[in-house]
């Protein structure tokens, strides 16, 4: 059996692109596909674990209306995500030098293990 219906899909509004649109500007609206989102504008997370529907993308032209004019209506959902960017790429910074402290600790022991095995076998 054959039948046919018709589908409405959103594509992407940049460059002419014919690609489906899986992002919107919250600002303008404006539909971005995948291959766009990090060229014309920033995505950004609603969590610092997770991800979902309430992150947020806006286009770089909305970003800087919402940064240059304080009465813009989305400016303080937009600067919380700001926020919480900034507190993510500190924690993957701490992370890193948590991860050269442990890396240090676990070759100390591993050295000390080695130096001790005489010490270690005579009990």
């Amino acid at each position: 059996m054959k039948i046919q219906y018709q589908v409405e899909k959103n594509i992407c509004d940049v460059d002419g692109c014919k690609e489906i649109a899986y992002g919107k500007c919250m600002r303008c609206g404006t539909d971005i596909c995948l291959t766009h989102q990090p060229i014309v504008g920033k995505n950004y997370r609603h969590s610092a674990t997770l991800r979902g529907g309430e992150d947020g993308y806006f286009c770089n032209a909305c970003i800087s209306k919402l940064i240059s004019d304080p009465n813009e209506p989305l400016r303080e959902i937009h600067e919380a995500y700001l926020g919480l960017d900034r507190l993510i790429k500190k924690i993957n910074e701490i992370n890193k030098e948590y991860d050269v402290l442990i890396k240090h600790a676990e070759e100390s022991i591993q050295k000390l293990w080695k130096k001790t095995k005489n010490i270690r076998e005579m009990y």
